[in-house]
């Protein structure tokens, strides 16, 4: 499930007095918090061992972790997988369209 919120509707005997005493449609919210990751798992998503990710956080080579606990530090799991793909961009093969206009010029 991503982060979010999700508006649940329901018919329940609470509802409909919700709805009676307030006079208009009422929702209830089921909040989504956002999938974390902490370095074991960053070191899973990456294919890294720990102490690279140590490393790479170390350096501010990583996204900005959301929290620094005695445990260590926890990413979003999305920020995560957005760094892994900008990543494999960088180390790995040119991009057709990049390698088209480099051939142009």
């Amino acid at each position: 499930m991503t982060h979010g919120y999700k508006v649940l509707t329901h018919d329940s005997r609470v509802m409909k007095r919700a709805r009676r005493i307030l006079g208009c449609e009422v929702a209830l919210l089921e909040e989504h918090p956002p999938a974390l990751a902490g370095v074991s798992e960053v070191a899973t998503i990456l294919g890294w061992d720990r102490r690279k990710v140590a490393v790479y956080a170390e350096r501010g080579r990583l996204p900005e972790p959301v929290a620094e606990l005695a445990g260590g530090r926890i990413w979003r799991q999305a920020d995560i997988e957005v760094f892994k793909g900008q990543e494999e961009r960088r180390v790995g093969r040119p991009d057709r369209a990049g390698a088209e206009a480099r051939a142009r010029r």
